[in-house]
């Protein structure tokens, strides 16, 4: 992943040494994470990096096994930062499209990704993630300089 990517992605990640609710109600902590985080749970800096590297890593080597070999690095750093935030992003029209090598198609989908579903079920619009996927959407569409 490049920096432009690694920067966007700590940006709406945040750093939260203590453990949150995200606005899906899931349990979060640090710059993302979620597995094992319990109400009252507190985090160093330097677990907070390690779990960030940890979970980008894991998700950048599951975005790669995904998608189309004609990505570049610029395509590839917003599809992380997308799957980084969606659960579940695998099964997406997106990341089927990106697996295609569609792009136009890809582009179209992104920002429709700008709600969270409750665990009641209920979809709710989320202002923050338009911002952040239309960030995204930007860095997908940037041109590789050079």
């Amino acid at each position: 992943m490049n920096q432009d990517g690694i920067q966007l992605l700590e940006f709406f990640e945040g750093n939260k040494l203590e453990a949150y609710q995200d606005s899906g109600g899931v349990w979060t902590i640090g710059r993302g994470h979620t597995e094992g985080v319990s109400p009252g749970m507190v985090i160093t800096q330097d677990q907070s990096d390690s779990f960030f590297l940890e979970d980008r890593q894991k998700t950048e080597g599951c975005v790669g096994s995904i998608v189309s070999k004609s990505i570049n690095e610029n395509q590839f750093a917003a599809a992380v930062c997308f799957a980084f935030n969606v659960k579940n992003w695998m099964g997406t029209p997106l990341f089927q499209f990106l697996a295609q090598g569609n792009f136009e198609a890809a582009k179209a989908h992104w920002l429709l990704y700008d709600h969270v579903t409750l665990p009641n079920g209920q979809k709710i619009e989320v202002p923050g993630l338009k911002t952040r996927r239309e960030a995204e959407l930007a860095l997908f569409c940037k041109p590789i300089v050079g």
